[in-house]
């Protein structure tokens, strides 16, 4: 057979079938996901010994958290917390600032008359829009840690999404949004947080994350529950990465290799 027909055979008949092969397999993940409990609320136990209490839920236009509003409020404490560059990066790489999307947000802020925690909320609400209107097939989960008061009423202490991609195979799930409240960090609710993905999906096998090469104590942190590196090949290319000393770093939770997350998961109480 010539190389042309093989050609013609692969694009026209072979390559198409394997798409529908991986969407098949994608969305039968997705449909066991789905069959999943889709929201809950738990109490546990910071370092400190206060109570803290856990919710989640699965983002879709019937959750309690979006018909309410609550997320809104949620994603701006997000934008508030993360909402300072990190200098460090700047000072150790300083040609990152010649990456395109640094250069850009300068101009977006003067242009639009927003701050950067503005831009990092617009971000975040763009992602769950995403989803809600299911522009993407990926399916978002957010949880967040909140104290006790005597009065019955919570304080938001911290949040954390989950993102399952459509590409990933079941049991992979990416942490997006992740922050805790500068006056709530070392009383372990970072570790709540990241184990709470376990109580609504109790399937999970890998957790993928990033962190900011030049944070040394969050990669302590992660490293202490059992995160260890590896190599992220479905990462988007960008020419000034060998310039850039690896700005972001690739972290994954193995279940079959570390129990502690899902030990943390147990202790929760029902609400």
């Amino acid at each position: 057979m010539s190389v042309l027909k093989r050609t013609y055979l692969f694009v026209f008949i072979l390559f198409p079938g394997c798409l529908l092969a991986i969407e098949k397999s994608s969305h039968d993940g997705v449909q066991e996901v789905l069959s999943c409990k889709p929201a809950g609320a738990w109490i546990a136990q910071g370092k400190n010994g206060k109570t803290v209490v856990v919710e989640g839920a699965l983002i879709t236009k019937d959750s309690n958290v979006i018909t309410s509003g609550a997320y809104l409020n949620i994603l701006g404490v997000l934008a508030d917390v993360l909402q300072t560059p990190n200098l460090e990066v700047v000072e150790t790489y300083p040609l990152v600032l010649l990456n395109p999307l640094l250069l850009l947000s300068p101009l977006k802020m003067l242009f639009e008359g927003k701050n950067f925690r503005d831009l990092l909320y617009d971000k975040y609400v763009g992602e769950f829009n995403n989803v809600l209107s299911q522009e993407c097939g990926d399916l978002l989960y957010l949880f967040t840690v909140s104290e006790l008061q005597d009065n019955g009423e919570k304080v938001l202490l911290g949040s954390i999404c989950f993102c399952i991609k459509e590409e990933y195979e079941y049991g992979s799930i990416d942490v997006k949004m992740f922050a805790v409240k500068q006056e709530a960090r070392e009383i372990g609710l970072g570790k709540i947080l990241l184990s709470s993905v376990f109580k609504l999906l109790p399937h999970v096998k890998r957790i993928f994350l990033e962190v900011l090469c030049t944070n040394d104590q969050a990669i302590d942190a992660y490293e202490a529950l059992g995160f260890t590196p590896y190599e992220n090949n479905q990462k988007e290319f960008n020419i000034l990465m060998p310039i850039m000393g690896w700005y972001f770093l690739d972290y994954e939770y193995v279940i079959d290799t570390c129990s502690k997350l899902q030990d943390c998961a147990a202790m929760f109480e029902d609400v």
